[in-house]
């Protein structure tokens, strides 16, 4: 087998004035340089759609930063607070396990590999209690027949673009050709792994049957897939609700109704302004509280990424150093087991 070169895009480059970093990011440029003394760091940038668990909801979870260390390169994933999430640097082939060399040489052909890196995985996805909860206003207003839906935050400001439906889609919810879930009266078996969340979710919607249990799982991509957050969806008063909770019954969020004078006038004057002469249909307070973020893990996931020319197409394939191969996953909104 020819030697293994080192992984495209990781050519020396020169390096970042401090003032070229984003502020946001300072935080994580001096954690790596805490942790990689006189290091030197090349570039700094926003995690892009190949990065697990970069981005969510459209927050950035944390910054990638490239740098020099000891004559090598490497990337870092370090969070604004300076949690290391994955570190990613190019090895050479004697450095390779003898296990995966091994998979390596029954999967594809010497020509077939353009570059090797080994990536630590440091940190895990989870949802975190938020130390004071966000507060996101809901509201439905009808105009020119058309129902207009709102998110306002707070201080007023209009979370997303204001989005309509046609009432006749409306009204069409409610056809009786199309009755609506009936809540079933006999509980599902609770799994062992989502007792805590049933259990929360009971504390805040006493009397509620447990209809259905979905997880929703993160895959970072070292072999490892775990659930962030169960939907629980329960029956209660006849009507059904789904309840996001974490496995530690955290519950992500909850909805209240609001009447239209108990709205802050800060949230009126934005419905009024996002939808004007839109009249009131329906209101709901979400109280958001829990966040997504990184936590340290019990000890660094290792995994050797190669770079394949597949038929004229590159690819990335992914083995565990005992030799096991990786399938790449969706790194979030995976659902299922």
């Amino acid at each position: 087998m020819k030697p293994w070169i080192l992984l495209v895009g990781l050519t020396a480059a020169a390096a970042w004035p401090a003032q070229r970093i984003p502020p946001e990011a300072r935080g994580a440029a001096e954690a790596l340089r805490t942790r990689f003394p006189g290091a030197v760091i090349e570039n700094v940038r926003s995690p892009g759609s190949g990065d697990p668990g970069g981005t969510l909801g459209g927050e950035r979870l944390y910054w990638i930063v490239r740098f020099r260390t000891g004559g090598h390169i490497a990337e870092a994933s370090l969070t604004a607070r300076g949690l290391l999430v994955r570190i990613v640097a190019p090895v050479e082939s004697k450095d390779v396990p003898a296990a995966v060399v091994k998979t390596l040489k029954e999967t594809w052909p010497a020509e077939a590999l353009v570059g090797i890196s080994r990536r630590e995985t440091w940190g895990t996805l989870r949802f975190i209690a938020a130390e004071t909860p966000r507060l996101i206003y809901g509201l439905t207003l009808m105009k020119d027949g058309r129902l207009t839906k709102l998110d306002i935050r707070s201080d007023g400001t209009v979370q997303t673009s204001p989005s309509a439906i046609s009432s006749a889609l409306a009204e069409a919810a409610n056809d009786p050709f199309f009755p609506p879930p009936q809540v079933k009266e006999k509980e599902i078996p609770i799994p062992a792994e989502a007792v805590r969340a049933v259990e929360a979710v009971k504390r805040e919607y006493p009397g509620a049957i447990v209809q259905t249990i979905e997880p929703t799982v993160f895959n970072d991509q070292s072999g490892t897939v775990e659930t962030v957050y169960f939907d629980v969806e329960i029956g209660q008063q006849g009507k059904l609700k789904t309840i996001p909770v974490t496995p530690d019954g955290i519950l992500l969020y909850t909805v209240t109704p609001v009447s239209q004078g108990d709205l802050p006038p800060v949230i009126a004057q934005a419905a009024s302004k996002a939808c004007p002469g839109g009249t009131f249909r329906e209101a709901v307070l979400q109280e958001v509280k829990a966040v997504p973020g990184f936590v340290p893990v019990d000890r660094p996931r290792i995994v050797y990424m190669m770079e394949v020319l597949d038929r004229g197409r590159r690819d990335i394939a992914i083995i565990a150093p005992d030799g096991t191969r990786i399938v790449p996953a969706r790194p979030w909104h995976w659902r299922g087991r």
